[in-house]
């Protein structure tokens, strides 16, 4: 995943400024962390008050516990510089703050889906897909996002070949 400058004219025409980037087993930029090169992005991000939630699936092979199944994760980014937003992010059933990635299930992560919370907090309900229904593997979380204003910010996917 890489995100972008907001578009700017040049004497090329329109330009973009990479900002950072996250993908399999590394990443772009000044203090932000990558992906383990068994992660793949399992579905759409969503930014949510300039915090982005990164849905990833960890294949079986790479887990450390050498369960065979995938574990569906969730990953956190700065919007504007890619670092985790360490004090934005917390589990809303129990206001304790998330402090990495948030390990939700077996399977597939799913993409996280927004929503207002009482008192007017955003955030998202982030599930996982249990690849064996029997195992009770699926999980899903509500992360609550702490930012003045309730302003949802949305992302749209860049063609790959026109940057």
């Amino acid at each position: 995943m890489t995100v972008f400058s907001k578009p700017y004219e040049s004497s090329a025409g329109t330009a973009y400024t990479r900002l950072w980037s996250v993908y399999n087993g590394g990443a772009e930029g000044s203090g932000v962390s990558g992906l383990v090169a068994a992660a793949r992005i399992s579905a759409a991000p969503l930014v949510v008050e300039g915090v982005i939630f990164l849905p990833v699936t960890i294949d079986g092979e790479a887990r450390v516990d050498s369960c065979l199944k995938g574990a569906a994760e969730m990953h956190f980014f700065d919007l504007g510089n890619g670092i985790f937003p360490t004090g934005r992010v917390i589990v809303k059933d129990t206001d304790v703050p998330v402090t990495g990635k948030v390990v939700l299930g077996l399977g597939d992560a799913l993409g996280a889906i927004s929503t207002q919370f009482e008192g007017g907090v955003i955030g998202a309900y982030v599930t996982a897909q249990s690849s064996d229904p029997s195992s009770g593997g699926a999980g899903s979380a509500p992360i609550a996002v702490r930012s003045p204003g309730t302003r949802l910010v949305w992302w749209k996917e860049k063609d790959r070949d026109s940057y």
